[in-house]
């Protein structure tokens, strides 16, 4: 079964949150995509510092992505 389990925030290594029973904050049941094809996922992750004001965001095979992080924190 593919999932989102293994995502992390590069900067400060802030892995995807579990709920009680150790179960990702995230799609756990994905499927294969073809090239181009695009789906949309979520991830739960602790707030990082009110400081920051990007992440990296880093997904086993793929390159990172940075995402800033806006005023609405």
């Amino acid at each position: 079964m593919h999932s989102l389990a293994g995502a992390n925030l590069t900067n400060m290594r802030y892995y995807v949150l579990r709920d009680t029973a150790g179960g990702c904050l995230c799609p756990t049941a994905l499927r294969a995509l073809k090239p181009g094809e695009t789906v949309p996922v979520f991830a739960q992750f602790p707030a990082p510092p009110d400081n920051m004001r990007s992440v990296d965001l880093q997904l086993p095979t793929f390159p990172n992505a940075t995402i800033p992080l806006g005023a609405a924190r």
